[in-house]
């Protein structure tokens, strides 16, 4: 694989996470060409990696943040509308996403989904990063059949169903008057 410029745009709200994930994703990049932008808070990430898969300058771009369940929707909120722009954004621009915006519930999760030695979510973002610049464009499955041979597919349950119906003789329905015979008193 060619070397590939990537870009990654991470939140400064919850830094010790969030600088956790970012070191883990730079450490499993392995000396990859990569620019930072920073932006306040994980709301943000969205229109700066926008911008980031705009330019074309990059092989795929990834999203860092920390998003804080509390009592209220308001969370959730942030991390859907979030989610939604990413996966738009990378379909818009055809540059690959990677959505690393992790939703804690304690400062214990927290710290074990961004700094653990088995579960580590900056690592996997760099991962996924690499796997997907390496499948590049061309990465869409095709079907390989001998010319002439059809696959052949085994009959599903629902098909004997279906048959088992059909076969069946059909029972006659009750012949049902027009409104003009019953007026004229069924003839």
């Amino acid at each position: 694989m060619a070397a590939k410029r990537f870009g990654i745009v991470c939140s400064t709200f919850n830094e010790p996470y969030v600088g956790s994930l970012l070191e883990h994703t730079l450490a499993g990049l392995g000396g990859q060409a990569c620019d930072v932008v920073r932006v306040p808070g994980s709301f943000e990430i969205p229109l700066q990696v926008q911008r980031l898969a705009a330019s074309k300058k990059y092989g795929a771009v990834i999203a860092l943040g920390i998003i804080w369940q509390g009592k209220t929707a308001h969370a959730s909120e942030i991390l859907r509308a979030a989610t939604d722009a990413l996966m738009r954004i990378g379909l818009e621009h055809d540059v690959p996403v990677i959505h690393q915006i992790l939703s804690v519930a304690s400062e214990k999760e927290a710290k074990k989904r961004t700094s653990g030695k088995k579960l580590n979510r900056g690592r996997e973002a760099a991962e996924a990063a690499l796997a997907v610049l390496a499948a590049g464009p061309k990465a869409a499955p095709r079907r390989v059949r001998k010319k002439g041979v059809a696959p052949k597919v085994a009959p599903t349950k629902a098909k004997a169903v279906r048959k088992k119906v059909t076969a069946k003789k059909a029972r006659p329905r009750p012949r049902q008057m027009s409104k003009k015979a019953a007026a004229n008193g069924g003839a």
